[in-house]
């Protein structure tokens, strides 16, 4: 079998052959691009596969005033698995390579760029906790996703995850717990941010958990039950109860609250520009909050009193391709 598949959850898509005997897997592909899809000629030596390349960097900008963002890094391929706005300012982002990213802080004028991590793995999904001590984590170094913590200067890496496998981490805003996705049931979970044992918080599929700024709602893109269409869930963070859902704006990417808690921000693309836009939880009109005329955004992080916001931008390009002598 020729296959397009992610080597770790987060990873870019690659192509694969898989032995139908033995269950040999080689690599066909080993890029940052991503191969959506695989069609073999008769002969089964030459694939067709549609090759996606993205180009991104990371911006500081204020909502209000996009006109005015600040392009804070150069580099090809940043902060598209992760970025977040610490506290003091500095921006914590990812730097992907083929088959590994790593984690990096700089100011949001670009001023003292540092690598944090230099796992050869995946290293990704980095949230900052309020007070500015701590940023945890996704790292596949052990083989598995799981969650770690380091200091904000990159010291005292810290395991505090060894399920099936655990990702998109979001920290409550009084510091104390961590919130994440577990691969093997897709539900919500919580987690001491100094580790130990972890508490279910709900068993529905909810992706993109993201803490209110009370401390006290979860919203997620939500689904009641399998096959069903997402909705825009809010969950109660102490008991896991459903409080409310409402139809979900046409995203999937990353969510986030307002700073005054009576929205929820998300990625909207039009016409080949993506800009963000906030939805009231009352369930009124969305609003656009950016004013960019180009290029796509990826990721973003908010200033905990949402005036500032940084943001992972560039571009995709999709190319049909063609790849010869496939082993067979």
């Amino acid at each position: 079998m020729v296959v397009s598949a992610q080597e770790e959850q987060g990873g870019p898509n690659q192509i694969w052959y898989i032995n139908s005997s033995g269950g040999k897997v080689e690599r066909i592909t080993n890029d940052l691009n991503n191969y959506n899809g695989v069609s073999l000629t008769r002969a089964g030596t030459t694939i067709a596969t549609v090759q996606s390349q993205v180009s991104s960097s990371v911006w500081f900008a204020q909502p209000a005033n996009t006109e005015s963002a600040i392009k804070v890094t150069s580099g090809t391929n940043e902060g598209v698995r992760g970025l977040a706005l610490m506290p003091d300012g500095r921006i914590v982002y990812t730097v992907s390579a083929s088959g590994t990213s790593d984690i990096f802080i700089v100011g949001h004028d670009g001023s003292n760029p540092r690598q944090l991590t230099s796992a050869s793995a995946l290293n990704a999904l980095p949230a900052g906790s309020p007070d500015g001590r701590f940023i945890v984590f996704v790292s596949t170094r052990t083989g598995t996703p799981h969650l770690w913590r380091m200091d904000s200067d990159g010291n005292n890496q810290k395991l505090l995850t060894s399920g099936g496998g655990e990702f998109s981490p979001s920290v409550s805003p009084d510091g104390q717990w961590i919130l994440y996705q577990n691969l093997n049931d897709l539900g919500l979970w919580k987690i001491s941010i100094e580790g130990g044992a972890h508490a279910q918080l709900t068993n529905k599929l909810a992706t993109q958990p993201t803490i209110s700024p009370d401390g006290k709602l979860v919203a997620c893109r939500y689904r009641e039950q399998d096959l069903s269409p997402f909705k825009l869930g809010f969950i109660d963070f102490a008991t896991g109860q459903t409080v409310k859902v409402i139809d979900m704006p046409a995203t999937d990417n990353a969510l986030a609250w307002s700073a005054d808690g009576r929205a929820i921000v998300f990625i909207e693309r039009r016409n080949g520009v993506s800009n963000l836009w906030s939805q009231p939880i009352d369930g009124g009109a969305p609003k656009q909050l950016t004013g960019f005329k180009s290029d796509l955004t990826f990721t973003y992080s908010f200033s905990k009193d949402g005036k500032s916001v940084a943001l992972s931008r560039g571009t995709v390009s999709n190319d049909v391709v063609l790849i010869a002598d496939v082993p067979n």
